[in-house]
């Protein structure tokens, strides 16, 4: 009787193991993550949106940066800048000059798209460009 005790408690952590696993699991599937791809950057309004993963492959396709994508998607979003220089991605420290890696290559990127827009829409006299709010441009 005392053995199949021990093996009741035993079963009983194991089952408690798997449990937690489980969870674990659940919750690593359910957490929002850019590096893995289940966050997508988008505007619905403007018709254009990308992942991390996606902005990767394309950075390296394109030359931008020497690294294979699967390397490169883990330090685009985070704390991390690239250093044309000396081909190198370093950690980014606020003050220590540069920009994030992300905000280098994707937001930079759309900012002057969106500039363009405006600037273009301000020389032929258009104030709203597409806002579907009515609001006016800002004066630039």
């Amino acid at each position: 009787v005392a053995g199949g005790a021990a093996n009741n408690e035993g079963e009983s952590a194991a089952a408690a193991a798997d449990a937690d696993r489980n969870d674990e699991e659940e919750e690593d599937a359910w957490t929002f993550d850019p590096e893995r791809g289940n966050v997508v950057f988008a505007s619905a309004l403007h018709g254009w949106g990308f992942t991390v993963p996606a902005l990767a492959r394309s950075l390296c396709k394109n030359g931008v940066m020497p690294f294979k994508p699967p390397l490169l998607r883990r330090y685009l979003f985070g704390d991390f800048r690239y250093n044309p220089d000396t081909g190198k991605i370093l950690k980014w420290k606020r003050g220590g000059g540069g920009v994030p890696a992300f905000a280098e290559f994707a937001l930079r990127p759309l900012w002057e798209v969106y500039e363009g827009v405006a600037e273009a829409a301000a020389a032929v006299g258009l104030t709203d460009y597409g806002n579907n709010n009515g609001a006016a441009a800002a004066p630039h």
